[in-house]
Formats: C-alpha cells, structure tokens, sequence
C-alpha cells in the first residue's frame, strides 16, 4: 500500500494569479474549442485531459509540466480524432450553439 499524500492548496496570490493566465492560453487555442465540441465535460473519462487544478501545491516546474501535458493531451486527441472535413468555421458554430450564454474572455473581465 503506498502511503497517503496530505493535498495541500497553493496559498501564493502571485502564483495564483499567474495559474489562470496559464489555463486561459490553452483554452484560447482552436484545438481547445475542437475538444470541447468533440467530447462533452460530463462524457469525459479519466484518461481525457482535464484542466489542471489552480488551487493545488505544486513546485514552478511540476506545474508547467502539467500544463504542458494538459494542453498536448487536449492537441493529440484532436488531431487523432477530428474529421479533416471539419472546418473550423463548422467547430465555432457547435461551440456557440452549446454555449451561447458563456463566453471566456466575458468571465475574465
């Protein structure tokens, strides 16, 4: 049995603040919006990339791996699975009619 890790949260307003601009770079990018329309957040499985998690302790480098990580894991399956039929235009349109009400960089203000 391995031995149990107490979690401990990042307390850092600097790291915290500077996490969210991170996360927002890769949700920005056109293959993030081909995910979303591909895989809905509730059919994802553990093996899908999953938004790192802002409010966790973790060193500078560990953290950059993981977002590195985060946003390979969300290209690869993209360009593993996306139609080359597909447009872009095609993937925006989905991604409005899912979420018209919710627009990112309006919760950034």
């Amino acid at each position: 049995l391995k031995p149990r890790i107490k979690k401990e949260f990042e307390t850092d307003p600097e790291v915290l603040a500077r996490r969210p601009k991170q996360i927002d770079y890769g949700k920005a990018t056109s293959n993030y919006l081909r995910y979303r329309s591909l895989v809905q957040k509730e059919d994802r499985t553990p093996e899908m990339p999953r938004t790192p998690d802002k409010y966790m302790k973790y060193n500078r480098r560990r953290w950059d791996g993981i977002v590195k990580s985060w946003k390979r894991g969300f290209h690869c399956f993209v360009s593993d699975r996306l139609d080359e039929t597909e447009s872009f235009d095609d993937i925006v349109k989905k991604e409005n009619s899912l979420n018209e009400s919710s627009d990112w960089a309006e919760e950034m203000e």
